[in-house]
């Protein structure tokens, strides 16, 4: 037995069904499983902290408060309900470390903090509490996230049914995005890791969807076109044949981010209602890709042509789109302006794997917009940012052309290709051109290239031709002139960047369009080890004998073997 074991054993119970935890956590000696909840790479979800905290061993439950108190991204954190801290205080005297739970402040507190809601509590919070305020004041920013965390906190305790959550849970939209793998927040502002309650989610939701709307295409339309609007659940709108006739305009609350809510549906729609939804839209283009498109958050379903484009450009994503955007070049002029605009947003979705990105790299489709979205995403490296600046439509004027891809803040990446020349007047060149919008250590790293090259004069020419006087040129620059040398550009070139968005591990494969809704391990889980305690037996021992293949491979292993 192991406590690296008995850590990921923790990890992977937040992947099971509430009701297995207890009996999984007894198979394991209480001091391994101390070491275990010790282990910063042990992620304790909200309802297995519980447990801990409850033990009967003390050292156990001290572990628990360690790790409350030591914080970190795997820590427990602590819910609106206050369920671990409380059981923490309650044991010992003098109360146990930790922080104390965010809450909100008003008649509905003691509702949004229920520690095991059932829908008829989630209810109740919605229409006594979060509609009405959100009526009188729509920026109200913390309701809303305590609202979803209520609704978590009744599927991770089982209070509430995912079922019956898709059947009757309201409102409509609220209830789809959080069967998403989008990063939705607690009241306090945490990352809420409730995996497995999503998952059984986005299982019931896709059969609902499966039962209800099947292939037919009208009434995909119909829901695409009311799911933002009503306030009245998801299983009344796909069951409704005339869209209930009562439609509640709540679409401008903030209870849901719009695409995140139509891309999720269109990522369990069947394909070819995807392409015969894409392919109507075609026929409402708004004019050519140079035309900015109208302000997303303003639309309705009905205005087709910003549809099409926004749902290439969302998350979650899904072949089917994918496919529809990178096939052959309509005929008509007006269907070819759309669809460039539909590979830009794909060009620059977080979500669109490495495979889609060199197809829009391919000869046939590349453009110059779409080297530019490509090339300024966050996540491409030195190789695919110096692959594109080869790709210059015009030889004679690439020092131009790569200036013109940078961003107003660059990333280590972008900025490679002027690492690596070698010429000092291309990068004279490519440093004047870009120097009138890049700003930050992205500038200060160009002008320490240049002056590497061509020395501190052209540098100092460069910035006071930018910002035209000495006062207003840049200080790491004034401190260069001052000193006589590189070192203030060097030292301000690396300063730390923005960082840009924490990738989430497996969401960009490739195979993850075919099912962007999927939650591998949490579905094995549900579909080998729910209610099963001898297959729990071998996995725990398969664990704490110290397997360290993906957990995964360890449940697939397990179950298979009996």
């Amino acid at each position: 037995m192991t406590a690296a074991g008995a850590a990921r054993l923790l990890t992977l119970l937040a992947s099971a069904r509430p009701g297995d935890v207890p009996r999984v956590l007894a198979l394991v000696d209480a001091a391994e499983l101390a070491e275990g909840v010790l282990d910063p790479r042990a992620e304790l979800c909200p309802v297995v902290a519980e447990q801990l905290a409850g033990h009967p061993s003390e050292r156990v439950a001290r572990a628990v408060a360690e790790r409350l108190a030591a914080g970190g991204p795997q820590a427990p954190a602590p819910d609106a309900s206050g369920g671990v801290t409380r059981l923490l205080r309650e044991r010992f005297a003098g109360g146990a470390p930790g922080r104390r739970p965010a809450v909100l402040t008003g008649r509905g507190r003691d509702i949004l903090r229920h520690p095991a809601p059932d829908l008829a509590t989630a209810r109740s919070a919605l229409h006594d509490y979060l509609l009405p305020r959100l009526w009188l004041q729509p920026d109200v920013g913390r309701a809303v996230p305590s609202y979803r965390a209520l609704l978590i906190r009744g599927l991770e305790r089982g209070t509430i049914d995912a079922a019956t959550l898709v059947s009757d849970g309201q409102p409509a939209a609220a209830i789809v995005e959080l069967a998403a793998h989008d990063r939705l927040m607690t009241a306090d502002g945490r990352v809420d890791r409730a995996r497995r309650a999503r998952a059984d989610l986005a299982w019931e939701l896709r059969r609902l969807v499966e039962t209800e709307l099947g292939a037919q295409v009208g009434r995909w339309h119909r829901v695409l076109a009311g799911v933002h609007e009503t306030l009245h659940s998801f299983g009344q709108l796909a069951r409704d044949p005339v869209f209930l006739g009562r439609v509640d305009s709540v679409g401008g609350l903030g209870l849901w981010d719009r695409w995140t809510v139509t891309n999720t549906l269109i990522a369990i729609a069947p394909p070819a209602v995807v392409t015969q939804l894409l392919r109507e839209a075609d026929d409402f283009p708004y004019g050519p890709s140079g035309d900015p498109p109208p302000p997303l958050v303003t639309i309705n379903r009905d205005d087709d042509a910003v549809f099409a484009v926004a749902v290439a450009g969302h998350e979650p994503l899904c072949r089917a789109v994918v496919e529809f955007v990178l096939a052959d070049e309509p005929k008509a002029e007006a269907h070819r302006h759309i669809r460039e605009r539909q590979r830009e947003a794909l060009a620059g979705n977080p979500a669109a794997p490495d495979s889609v990105l060199r197809r829009l790299l391919a000869p046939e489709i590349i453009s110059g917009e779409l080297c530019r979205r490509v090339f300024r995403r966050p996540d491409s490296d030195d190789a695919r940012c110096a692959a594109i600046v080869r790709l210059a439509p015009y030889p004679e004027f690439d020092e131009e052309w790569y200036a013109s891809m940078l961003s107003a803040r660059p990333t280590p990446a972008q900025l490679a290709p002027l690492r690596s020349a070698t010429d000092p007047v291309w990068v004279h060149e490519a440093v004047r051109q870009a120097a009138v919008r890049i700003e930050g250590p992205g500038l200060l790293a160009c002008y320490a290239r240049l002056a590497e090259l061509a020395g501190l004069e052209p540098v100092w020419a460069l910035e006071l031709d930018r910002t035209g006087s000495l006062e207003r040129m840049h200080p790491a620059v004034r401190a260069s002139m001052a000193a006589g040398d590189a070192g203030p550009l060097l030292d301000g070139a690396r300063a730390p960047s923005e960082a840009g968005p924490e990738p989430v591990p497996g969401r960009r494969s490739d195979a993850v369009l075919d099912d962007p809704l999927a939650w591998p391990l949490e579905d094995a889980v549900r579909a080998g080890l729910d209610g099963r305690p001898e297959r729990w037996r071998a996995v725990v021992k398969a664990l704490m004998s110290g397997a360290d293949d993906p957990l995964l491979d360890v449940v697939v292993a397990c179950v298979s073997e009996l």
